[in-house]
């Protein structure tokens, strides 16, 4: 696992928009890569530390964790590269870094993430809307 390049702004956003499009199979339609690049170069900064993970020189995976919130904003593994163990590596991590305990928020409809992290040890807790759009999500939070 290595931080975030600006050199890898492109990658990261074709991971994101993959993995988003894929946990989101009812929506239809996608923003154009530009729009997650961007996102990649207005979120993905400090103070939030980008975790990476590498295959074969590519990237495959990446989380973006605010250390000092304990709070994981982003977690998404290429579609391609899923079931492989590396999102949980990436939670090994998250652990590693906020060891008394961290929290993220999951789309209520995104019922694979939720295994996925109950899988890892998180606990869900309440239910609220984005305050951006709206969906509902669950916050989820891990506990040493």
């Amino acid at each position: 696992m290595k931080r975030h390049r600006s050199s890898d702004d492109t990658a990261l956003a074709q991971i994101w928009r993959d993995a988003w499009a894929s946990a989101n199979p009812d929506i239809s339609t996608v923003a154009p890569l530009e729009h997650w690049v961007e996102r990649v170069r207005l979120e993905l900064g400090p103070p939030n530390l980008v975790l990476a993970h590498r295959h074969d020189g590519h990237l495959v995976a990446f989380g973006v964790l605010d250390v000092n919130a304990a709070y994981l904003h982003q977690l998404h593994v290429a579609p391609s590269a899923q079931g492989r163990g590396i999102g949980g590596m990436l939670i090994g991590r998250v652990k590693e870094l906020c060891p008394t305990g961290w929290a993220l928020h999951v789309a209520v409809s995104n019922e694979r993430a939720q295994r996925f992290y109950v899988r890892h040890g998180l606990t869900a807790g309440q239910t609220t809307p984005n305050p951006i759009t709206g969906r509902k999500r669950i916050l989820y939070s891990w506990r040493s």
